[in-house]
């Protein structure tokens, strides 16, 4: 299913109601994660940070200077503020753990058994095995919660 530009944003949007205000000045607040409380892979966090990007690009919500607060420094904010970095807006990320990606690799050490695939979903698919996420923004390939938040952060 492809969705256009504003059919992205109208999903990824916040409604006026779940805000807590009706005014019409608190439009642009998105969640780049699933609202119904479900993991999703690392990789599709960042294909939908990607996708935010490019819809608010093509809508013209985003351009050169525009202002964006980043809540969570995960993946998908990371990748989002890096994303909206490369179009010249002006990004600030708040994170309230002690450091990035903290969720995603606790303490930096991370669990060494723990195996991060970017396309183990795609299985028995054509590809499955490929160890490249093949992302334009924050790549990373196949390898340890450590490994990978490293390349994410270098």
């Amino acid at each position: 299913m492809t969705l256009t530009p504003k059919q992205i944003l109208l999903h990824m949007e916040i409604p006026p109601e779940a805000r807590g205000h009706s005014w019409e000045g608190g439009k642009g607040l998105y969640v780049v994660g699933s609202p119904e409380r479900v993991r999703i892979s690392l990789i599709a966090q960042q294909v939908r940070a990607l996708n935010l990007v490019y819809a608010l690009v093509c809508e013209g919500r985003l351009k050169e200077g525009t202002k964006i607060l980043v809540l969570g420094a995960g993946p998908a904010g990371l990748t989002f503020a890096q994303a909206a970095a490369n179009f010249q807006a002006r990004v600030t990320v708040l994170e309230k753990s002690p450091q990035p990606l903290n969720f995603f690799c606790p303490g930096r050490a991370g669990n060494l058994r723990r195996y991060v695939h970017p396309n183990l979903d795609k299985w028995p698919e054509p590809g499955w095995m490929e160890r490249q996420a093949g992302l334009d923004v924050l790549d990373w390939q196949a390898g340890t919660p450590h490994k990978v938040a490293q390349k994410l952060l270098s």
